[in-house]
């Protein structure tokens, strides 16, 4: 059996996006709602990355979201446009200074800060592993490493 791929099957967009963003709603206890003007533009998005892709960009916007209503930022970076993390573009103004220590202490109190950042902005590892663009699991090792907690723990 082939599956056409989700730029072929466009009114099957909407039924998916509502049933990701119930799904992102069960995962961080919230109930956003998607602005129509995010869900026209992601309806016409061409999803080359078919049905991963729009979860994944989905999720993103949800979690950078504030308030209960979910938008989508064109200009902001997504697994299709930029590999570079919200969080991470914001602090990489500010590069670590070597100032003696080796690469790798240096790499890992620069690491350190991204991770305080983002908790400041997100309550779950979930929403971590979201904004940062790594797994769940990797930011849960991360913040054990360095003695942090999300504020629901």
């Amino acid at each position: 059996m082939t599956i056409p791929p989700l730029r072929e099957r466009p009114d099957d967009i909407p039924v998916l996006l509502d049933r990701v963003l119930a799904r992102l709603n069960e995962r961080y206890g919230q109930r956003k709602v998607l602005d129509s003007q995010a869900r026209q533009r992601l309806v016409q998005h061409d999803w080359p990355g078919n049905v991963r892709e729009l979860e994944n960009v989905l999720e993103r916007c949800y979690v950078a979201s504030p308030g209960s209503l979910v938008r989508f930022d064109p200009s902001a970076p997504t697994p299709a446009t930029s590999g570079t993390p919200p969080v991470a573009a914001t602090m990489l103004a500010e590069p670590p200074l070597l100032d003696g220590t080796s690469l790798t202490e240096s790499l890992e109190r620069y690491e350190k800060r991204l991770l305080e950042a983002a908790l400041e902005r997100c309550a779950s590892t979930y929403e971590l592993a979201g904004m940062l663009g790594i797994s769940q699991p990797t930011v849960f090792r991360r913040l054990r490493k360095y003695g942090l907690s999300t504020r629901r723990q």
